[in-house]
């Protein structure tokens, strides 16, 4: 995993961590410092009795060190390091080898179909029901906006936001286009090549939730579910602190410093990850489930085992299959994993020598093809277990 240098802590009741009186704070971190021999110093306050805080450079280089110096204070109940999560994605193909949508069909058009027709002879969802998407955050496609809430933008670096500012009221996506030569927080070596726009919360959105039976672009699994978007990614992705804090919100509860949810989510859907379940992140997946709200995260793209927060228990961790029925080559597997569902892409027995050796298989998603801003709202094919998790 990438760190950041940065370690989250849970003070234990009473210990005057996340004080709202900043001289007890300050006292309280001023102890702690003369305890473990770490010169901490306050980044932020947290949800549930979180708090962010940085530590020297000299020990930034093993955080898992440092956390581990800091939770043999008896104030600390819990210290884990800060880490950058990654979008579960595989680049975009817009070549148009299915042009409909296979795969919400039953197993007479595809065999890994979902068999979405029966399943709305039975229910095609209810407005009642918000389903939140961690993520970008979501573009006003026309087949999507009338079905997005507001949300909330949980990015709290500049540098990395796209959008000029740190955590405000718009999670309207402001793209995570890098330019050449940028150095993202936390490496030293600047990007080689420019990457574009990949509007990814967006065609996640529409996966789930795209307005169907109107005529227009692509069928969403849900005809009704009000959609939340929640953002924490951008430029070169996602911080584990932003991510946990907009989980917490997502599902309606309380962030220091931001205002309430009015509509908490039922359904928290995490298409992005990275690293393996920490206490920080099982500890909000618990909270949300006290609370009635289920997690779906997507298993990762890594040929290899579940990711954070896929891995987390009390998480439905999806991995993908391609149209055939077959796990996808790329996906990510293992006994975390709860269910499967149509992802794109080639099965593990059409790839050889790494190349697949059919047409691969391809979601449909709405998309925008602005590459460095926002341009045309358009339709293109996707794959990764971003897009089974919807």
């Amino acid at each position: 995993p990438a760190y950041t240098g940065q370690i989250i802590v849970r003070w234990r009741d009473g210990a005057d961590g996340t004080s709202k009186t900043p001289a007890a704070a300050a006292d309280a971190l001023k102890q702690l410092s003369e305890r473990t021999g770490i010169a901490v110093t306050a980044r932020r306050a947290m949800g549930g009795n979180l708090q962010l805080l940085q530590v020297p450079d000299a020990l930034a280089a093993d955080p898992e060190a440092a956390a581990a110096r800091l939770r043999q204070d008896p104030r600390i109940a819990d210290a884990v390091p800060d880490r950058w999560l990654r979008l579960h994605d595989t680049l975009p193909n817009d070549s148009e080898f299915i042009p409909r949508q296979p795969y919400l069909m039953g197993t007479g058009t595809a065999v890994g179909g979902v068999n979405l027709p029966r399943a709305w002879d039975r229910t095609r969802g209810s407005s009642g029901v918000v389903i939140a998407v961690v993520d970008t955050g979501i573009l006003p496609h026309p087949d999507l906006a009338a079905r997005v809430l507001p949300g909330y933008d949980f990015i709290s670096s500049s540098t990395i936001s796209n959008d000029g500012d740190g955590r405000d009221a718009d999670a309207t996506d402001a793209g995570d286009n890098v330019p050449a030569n940028f150095t993202c927080p936390g490496s030293s070596t600047p990007t080689q090549t420019a990457t574009d726009n990949s509007w990814h919360g967006t065609r996640v959105a529409s996966v789930l939730g795209a307005q169907t039976n109107n005529a227009q672009d692509i069928a969403g699994v849900d005809w009704n579910a009000r959609i939340l978007p929640v953002r924490v990614s951008g430029r070169c992705g996602a911080l584990l602190s932003d991510t946990v804090d907009a989980m917490r919100w997502a599902g309606g509860l309380s962030v220091p410093n931001v205002p309430a949810n009015p509509t908490p989510a039922r359904v928290v859907n995490i298409s992005l990850g990275g690293g393996t379940c920490s206490s920080i992140e099982q500890q909000a997946v618990n909270d949300l489930n006290a609370r009635g709200a289920v997690v779906v995260a997507a298993a990762g793209n890594e040929r290899g085992a579940v990711e954070a927060p896929g891995d987390c228990s009390g998480v439905i961790a999806v991995t993908a299959h391609a149209n055939d029925g077959e796990n996808a080559s790329y996906a990510n597997v293992g006994p975390q994993v709860a269910i499967s569902a149509p992802g794109g892409g080639c099965g593990n027995s059409q790839v050889v020598n790494g190349q697949c050796t059919t047409a691969p298989s391809v979601i449909r998603t709405l998309n925008n093809d602005g590459k460095t801003g926002v341009g045309t709202y358009v339709v293109t094919s996707s794959a990764g277990t971003s897009f089974a998790a919807p």
